[in-house]
């Protein structure tokens, strides 16, 4: 049965046998490198990687496979079993609509660069055209684009990020740590239903908020309440069938860029729910920056100790930008208007139920021509 299968095959058509759907191929066991084995592997295998550092590039090529080491939830296992690419170029891509069903899992990642020409490319993993792969609990460190996205590049595409470490990576341009945008078109996000719901639990925690707030010359705090009802009307509306990237329980630590030294937005729409920024850099933007036309949920993460020389130590918003903050915790940032969150002209957030540390200057800083909303946040220390 198994030979008349293979045959049936040759002969064009595309029925398999249960071997041939889903194998497990090793490396260096069975091939000699990572991507020789994913060239080998039929849709829905496994490529298990043995601890070694593997100096090479690889590419899904569109398939629907996972691409893991031999204990991804191990740290030693982990650390000892690396892709590094030397600088050749970015070390991971998904650019041919893999789905989630395609999984990066369990390695290191390092010694990627981002291209300055061409489509857009990160240092360590480029996530582009219209695929969705999943990205699991790998360490993804010093890598470079030479304009955005050090450590992960996500153009037009929705990819799964959980619980990686995203450290000291570098972008000239934007997103030190990583970078979504959507070049082709223009996205319009709705607040996701649970979230609105999960919002109810964080106002009935909060106190009443404006406390370590600044105002840009000629606003008034009865500005910040215009725009509540054009947010509130998105959530009955018919969901968005396009579907979102997603970032979950990721420690973003260390990277550096231009603007959004640990996370840039740009013309999307990402759940962004329980991650850890500290410690990363920007000239605007120290830990996120949301920019033109971006409308992130961004929920219970904590944004810490991350630096900007211009503005928004934790996180800038602008042009255009509209996030739904809810319930995040903002602590130790620094920069030199504000500690917290800088929200500037044309945009429109909706910042409730969250947590600002505003002991040295203003927690948050709004410029004028904002149509912020602020609800229910709790300040703590001097303005």
């Amino acid at each position: 049965m198994w030979f008349f299968r293979r045959k049936k095959n040759r002969e064009g058509d595309q029925e398999q046998s249960p071997d041939e759907k889903r194998c497990i191929l090793t490396v260096p066991e069975q091939h000699p490198t990572i991507q020789d084995a994913i060239d080998a592997a039929p849709v829905g295998s496994t490529v298990i990687v043995m601890p070694g550092r593997y100096r090479e590039v690889i590419d899904f090529r569109g398939k629907d496979i996972t691409v893991q080491s031999e204990s991804p939830n191990d740290r030693q296992t982990v650390a000892d079993t690396v892709i590094d690419a030397e600088q050749r170029g970015t070390v991971v891509s998904f650019c041919n609509g893999e789905s989630d069903e395609a999984k990066l899992a369990g390695f290191t990642v390092t010694g990627g660069r981002g291209d300055l020409y061409g489509p857009p490319s990160g240092g360590g993993v480029t996530v582009r055209n219209h695929s969705g792969p999943t990205i699991e609990n790998n360490v993804i460190v010093a890598n470079r684009s030479e304009l955005d996205g050090g450590g992960i590049c996500v153009d037009d595409s929705w990819p799964i990020i959980l619980r990686n470490q995203i450290l000291d990576n570098e972008a000239a341009g934007c997103g030190g740590g990583i970078h979504i945008g959507w070049d082709s078109a223009k996205v319009e996000a709705r607040i996701e239903p649970l979230a609105m719901k999960n919002l109810e639990g964080y106002l009935d925690k909060a106190s009443p908020g404006g406390f370590g707030i600044a105002t840009g010359e000629g606003e008034s705090e009865d500005d910040l309440r215009d725009f509540m009802t054009q947010w509130e009307s998105l959530e009955d509306e018919e969901e968005d069938k396009r579907r979102r990237p997603r970032l979950d329980s990721n420690t973003i630590v260390g990277n550096d860029a231009l603007s959004g030294g640990g996370l840039h937005v740009s013309d999307e729409s990402p759940l962004i729910e329980s991650n850890v920024f500290r410690g990363n850099w920007a000239r605007r933007g120290g830990g996120l920056c949301f920019w033109d036309n971006s409308r992130p949920v961004v929920s219970g993460n904590h944004v810490i100790a991350n630096e900007a020389t211009e503005e928004g130590g934790g996180m800038i918003v602008e042009w255009g930008a509209a996030p739904a903050l809810l319930g995040n915790r903002f602590s130790d940032n620094t920069s030199g208007r504000d500690r917290g969150l800088s929200i500037s002209q044309n945009s429109a957030p909706i910042v409730r139920a969250n947590q600002f540390d505003s002991s040295r200057c203003h927690a948050v800083f709004l410029w004028e021509k904002h149509r912020a909303n602020l609800e229910g946040n709790i300040f703590e220390g001097g303005a």
